[in-house]
């Protein structure tokens, strides 16, 4: 894959610009407050849909104007594609080749990007969900449903913590949202574990590359909910099941793949 053309309008403090990047390495330079971090967030957010940023997207667009547009050219598999990325104050709209994208899940993975920033850093110092967050977004660029089911889980979550905090809550409606959320979790940790190891090997050999092949590097999910094929659904249930009394006390769920973590290990 070649990016070769960016163009910008009234995105962040770029009112309008146009970059057409080297084929191999480029430098962006520049005085502080010109917009070089804009210019890298614009890709990524055409790439991913999302900043790298806490934004909202009144933020991403320039502070006199509605609307903004981030429009991509780029070669992938020897076939010329253009992706445009129409933001206004209350959604995001992407195209591909002119024709809107009605399936955002069938849009992630055809422009790949991967960032590295002085933040990253923080996925190891700060909480799970910073970490769930960035094993995610790979996983959306590498299987593209997978955005659909985390999708649809957060909504059964947020459903069932909804009627967790109502003053009487309907167990049997609760239960409807469970059996969701089960079948739903099991196909997010099953996805998380896969991903886990399909670039053990990978990280591993990188890591003796970068630093010292003597030391042993890991990293390791760490379900909220240990499972198998054989005996999710009974262990799911059981799980929500035994923590009812507590979450509705909460006024959340306090069980399943959204309280997932990830451990990276140095010699153990």
């Amino acid at each position: 894959m070649r990016f070769d053309v960016l163009h910008l309008r009234n995105f962040r403090n770029l009112a309008t610009q146009q970059f057409e990047p080297s084929p191999r390495f480029n430098v962006i330079a520049g005085a502080n407050g010109q917009g070089k971090t804009n210019l890298i967030e614009a890709i990524y957010l055409l790439s991913t849909l999302r900043s790298f940023r806490k934004q909202k997207n009144s933020e991403l667009i320039h502070f006199d104007q509605k609307n903004a547009q981030i429009i991509g050219s780029f070669l992938r598999a020897g076939m010329r594609r253009e992706a445009t990325l129409l933001i206004n104050q209350r959604n995001k709209q992407i195209r591909l080749n002119g024709k809107p994208v009605q399936k955002i899940s069938s849009f992630f993975g055809t422009l790949n990007i991967v960032l590295f920033s002085p933040d990253d850093m923080s996925v190891l110092r700060s909480g799970p969900e910073k970490r769930r967050l960035f094993f995610d977004r790979m996983i959306f660029q590498v299987i593209p449903a997978y955005a659909t089911e985390t999708k649809d889980y957060e909504k059964a979550l947020k459903s069932r913590n909804r009627l967790l905090k109502s003053e009487q809550p309907d167990r049997t409606l609760i239960q409807i949202y469970e059996e969701q959320l089960v079948r739903l979790g099991w196909k997010i940790m099953t996805r998380r574990r896969n991903f886990i190891s399909k670039i053990e090997n990978s990280f591993q050999t990188t890591f003796f590359e970068i630093y010292d092949e003597n030391l042993a590097a890991e990293l390791v999910y760490k379900p909220n909910l240990e499972a198998n094929e054989e005996n999710y659904k009974e262990n799911y249930t059981a799980a929500f099941e035994k923590a009812y009394r507590r979450d509705s006390f909460l006024g959340y769920t306090s069980v399943g793949p959204h309280r997932d973590d990830f451990d990276a290990l140095l010699d153990g």
